[in-house]
Order: C-alpha cells, then structure tokens, then sequence
C-alpha cells in the first residue's frame, strides 16, 4: 500500500497502489449524470489505466432493480447524486436496500444519513474548537414562518448572536444541494413585503427545517473556502466566488472556483478540527468538503460535505489518484 503522510504527498510521482486486492467499484451518481461529472470523469479513466475494476451506476435506474448484491459490488462511492432533494424518500428507500445487502458504501451510510440535513451543524457546534456560522432554525411544516422569522432575529439580535445592525439574511432548506431554495433578504423588505417570500418559504417547509443565517458579505468578494480532504488527511482547497449578478457559488447559478494554492496552515487546522470531530464520532471518512466563510477574518464553518460534494480533482491525476488510494486504503 501507498504510506501517505498527514498531509498528502504531492509528489507527481504518485502512483495508485490497491496491494494487489483487486475489488469492484460501482461510481453512484444521478441520471443526469449517468457516466459522473465532468470534474469526477478522471477517476473512471484513471481506474481504466490502472486496471481497477469499476461502473458506474444510476441510484434510481430501473434496470438496476434486484442487482444491488455484494455479488457486483464490493463498495459503492457516491458522487454526482444531487437529485436525492426532490425524491427523498425514494433516496431514503434505496439506502434501506443497500444496508439490508450489506453492500460497504464510502461514505457510510450512516454518516450520510447524517449529514442529509444541514441540523447536523448544530452538532458540530457543540465542539469548543468548531466555530459556525451564526444560525437558527425554523422547523418542518411551520405555519407562519415570517413572523417566526423576525422573531427569531430580533431573539439573535437581543444575545449577540446576530450583530444588532444586520439587515440583509439567507434563508435555505436543510435538506437542500447546489443552492437550491438558498434565497437572499432585506430584513425591511420581509416586513414590508411578506409576500414576496410566503409562497416559498412555504413550499420549502413542507419538506424540510430551513436555516436562517446573516448575510456574510465577504463571500462576494472574497468567496467561500473550501478544504477537501481524503481519508481524514487534508488534501487540496479551493475558492469559490459568485458571480457579478449572483450571491451563491454554485458553478450552476454562475459561480467560478480556482484553486486555493498557498492555504494557511492555522486555516488547514480549522477544517482539521470539523473533519477529526466527524470521524471522532462517525468513523472513517473516504472524502470531506469543509466550506467555510470569512467573518471579520475569521474563518467559520458554512458547511461540512460528506455526501455527495464536488471534489474539484480539476483535471489533476495527482489528486485523483491520491483519492483512490485512499479508498484502498479503507478496504485494506
């Protein structure tokens, strides 16, 4: 096996080292992105190079019925599956078989169950050595969320949680990827014009807690930083910035990522601290993106992604390849 150091080599000499254990991979993705995404597409071709047996495969496709065995797989990673939002409970069935087959999955199933609902921050909150980005929550089928709403923010004003001169805020499901329902506010205008946000909010409630955070203005300028890390070790990061007409850094409403070339180690630690706790409490981890926010240049955690984040291999074989070893080194 490959021996990796805390903080993964970088060498451009390495190599993928599977200890001659030959398993099959089944890639799990959506069928939109029936052969992965365009960033995940260099795992398929490096496994083809190096001999390692894999598929991908659709969570949902029909033809797929009867044929989640240990026999045909012997672990499935979860990648591109961001339809999961809009078929729950469909999702939450499919995992249910694959437990019941006892089929190893990486991430563990469990520790995605988990991490399913953005509720997992107030957890991680817990922790002295993880700061999060100030929130509160209103609750699944909630009837007046507006006035809940500005209750709660006067509450956060009144403790110190929100500063006492913020207006603008996001709202977002817990149950949500890509930005979906992640919606920008003016304080003044929820009070004045209630309507513009019931209709959503009270579609967003009738599946899902949703968050409410300040609006941290940095990511306009500054971005979201993100740290991934393989197997518990740090890896890579990445910047994400919004576009000129646009809050939010999803590459699907306009966002652009560059790499993160020259991270602070203090900052490294950071996102260290979250990855450890989960791990501490979860168990091993094959793949993490901690995003994170810059308040008063101070880093905090947005979100912690074990599931099925964007990785940004970015067309580099070495860090797709660190990424495989690391899975043999879980099936070791």
């Amino acid at each position: 096996m490959t021996v990796l150091s805390k903080r993964h080599s970088t060498n451009s000499s390495t190599t993928i080292n599977n200890g001659q254990k030959i398993i099959k991979i089944g890639f799990v993705s959506s069928d939109q992105y029936p052969t992965l995404s365009n960033d995940d597409k260099i795992l398929i071709q490096l496994c083809v190079e190096n001999n390692i047996e894999c598929k991908c495969v659709v969570w949902d496709d029909v033809n797929m019925i009867g044929q989640w065995k240990k026999d045909n797989f012997d672990i499935l990673i979860i990648r591109s599956l961001w339809d999961y939002v809009f078929k729950i409970d469909k999702f939450l069935k499919w995992m249910k078989i694959i437990k019941d087959n006892k089929i190893k999955v990486l991430n563990d199933l469990n520790a995605i169950e988990w991490n399913l609902d953005k509720n997992y921050l107030e957890e991680l909150k817990r922790s002295s050595e993880i700061e999060i980005v100030p929130s509160f929550y209103i609750r699944k089928g909630e009837h007046y969320p507006i006035n809940v709403i500005l209750r709660e923010i006067e509450y956060a004003k009144q403790s110190g949680l929100f500063k006492y001169d913020q207006l603008c805020f996001v709202f977002k499901p817990t149950l949500g990827a890509n930005g979906y329902g992640t919606t920008k506010f003016d304080l003044y205008e929820l009070i004045y014009y209630p309507e513009k946000y019931q209709s959503l909010l009270n579609h967003l409630l009738s599946t899902s807690d949703i968050i409410v955070q300040p609006f941290i203005n940095s990511v306009i300028e500054e971005g979201e930083t993100s740290f991934v890390f393989f197997n518990g070790k740090f890896s890579h990061s990445i910047i994400k910035k919004p576009s000129l007409n646009d809050f939010r850094v999803q590459e699907d409403h306009g966002g652009t990522v560059q790499r993160n070339v020259n991270p602070n180690s203090n900052e490294i630690q950071k996102a260290q601290n979250v990855i450890n706790k989960i791990i501490q409490e979860k168990g091993p981890i094959l793949y993490a993106r901690i995003d994170m926010l810059r308040i008063n240049g101070i880093l905090y955690l947005s979100e912690s992604e074990i599931f099925e984040p964007t990785l940004y291999f970015m067309g580099d074989t070495i860090i797709a390849k660190r990424f495989l070893n690391s899975i043999f080194e879980l099936v070791k």
